[in-house]
């Protein structure tokens, strides 16, 4: 997090409650159910966004990544593949931007073990649509994520008992963009893993 954001933003959460996280869940049950088509004239600039984020993250600019995130945005991986409750059931990820900050933090410290070595990542964003935000200003964008890891400890076991270094993870993802000085900012994103509800080993790196 930049030294200003940090001075002006750093531990903001007056917008953490419970109508937050009444409108989460509404979100991921709606991210869920059939949508009218999207809206081919705003398509290109959803999708010019979400592959520049794709870069960052594949590239490791991770404090370029936080710099998307408005002011009160929202990082949700639930663990629950048909919606849930961020109160009521675990989150693999469930951070605002304060909290993202430290978990980037942690890992340029170099003493997070989870990502001893780092995690490299590329990633495919497809099936992009957008629609008109339901506040002014914003944007709804949903997407179809491909994202491959490979860290050389991850040792996941496949059939014959070999083990493969590089782990494929399918995502679909939902997005609340809003206009923040001309530039779309992050309101909310929430990374819906098909597999969501299955053991993981180590997933520590962000989707």
């Amino acid at each position: 997090m930049s030294s200003d954001r940090q001075a002006a933003d750093y531990g903001r959460v007056d917008h953490i409650d419970d109508a937050l996280y009444d409108a989460l869940a509404e979100r991921a049950r709606e991210s869920r159910a059939e949508r009218r088509a999207g809206v081919p004239e705003l398509r290109p600039q959803a999708e010019t966004f979400l592959y520049r984020e794709a870069r960052l993250l594949d590239g490791g600019h991770l404090d370029d990544w936080l710099e998307l995130f408005a002011d009160d945005g929202i990082y949700w991986v639930p663990i629950n593949p048909f919606g849930g409750d961020p109160r009521t059931e675990v989150s693999i990820h469930l951070h605002d931007v304060r909290r993202l900050g430290d978990y980037i933090a942690k890992l340029r410290t170099g003493w997070a073990h989870s990502q001893m070595p780092q995690s490299r990542t590329r990633r495919l964003v497809a099936n992009v649509d957008a629609w008109p935000g339901d506040e002014p200003g914003t944007l709804s964008v949903a997407s179809t994520t491909m994202i491959w890891e490979y860290r050389r400890t991850v040792g996941t076991e496949v059939p014959g008992g070999r083990e493969m270094d590089v782990r494929p993870f399918a995502a679909s993802c939902d997005y609340v963009l809003t206009e923040v000085a001309g530039d779309w900012r992050i309101k909310w994103k929430i990374v819906n893993l098909v597999n969501s509800d299955a053991g993981f080993a180590n997933l520590s790196f962000l989707l």
